[in-house]
């Protein structure tokens, strides 16, 4: 199960210690979700993701830089220990490389124009209409593969994101 966080700026509580940034080399682990199970919660895990951005403080005229990272909250994401598996982690993973897919879509509209401090709305349009695809995709992949349950539509689902991801490499963000 998936829960976006949306980030339009730098947050106070992104620290090095809660925060994955999203990296091809770098996957997720049982011992990254630490958030507190809750009491209710009939899901096996829950993955707290997100994709946003940061700018440069600028004047009207000045250039737009923006940053796109796509995030893992580690104290926000849960995981049942008596329900952890490959497959259930491997289902979650893609949670948050759908969430890194749509930052880079983001960072490719970014890349075809040239953005100024006049244009901050512009930026959070399509940020905006970006989140609100990844939302309907990231529901779309939990109905379809059934959280993972249904090996086939997960398979198809890992070869589509990992074609999308490939596709749109060039929109990767620098390593750190």
């Amino acid at each position: 199960m998936l829960l976006l966080s949306a980030f339009a700026q730098a947050q106070d509580n992104d620290n090095d210690t809660n925060v994955i940034e999203w990296s091809a080399a770098r996957k997720l682990a049982w011992d990254d979700f630490q958030g507190r199970v809750p009491a209710v919660a009939l899901e096996a895990a829950l993955s707290q993701c997100g994709f946003g951005y940061a700018t440069n403080s600028v004047t009207k005229r000045e250039t737009l830089i923006v940053t796109v990272s796509a995030r893992f909250y580690r104290n926000e994401s849960w995981s049942r220990a008596d329900k952890r598996s490959i497959r259930l982690l491997q289902h979650e993973q893609r949670h948050f490389d759908l969430c890194e897919l749509y930052a880079r879509k983001l960072r490719q509209q970014l890349a075809s124009e040239h953005y100024t401090g006049t244009d901050m709305k512009k930026v959070d349009k399509l940020y905006d209409t970006l989140m609100g695809a990844l939302n309907k995709a990231q529901q779309e992949y939990d109905d379809e593969t059934t959280h993972g349950l249904n090996t086939d539509k997960q398979n198809e689902w890992n070869d589509r994101i990992a074609k999308e991801l490939n596709a749109l490499s060039a929109y990767s963000a620098p390593a750190p």
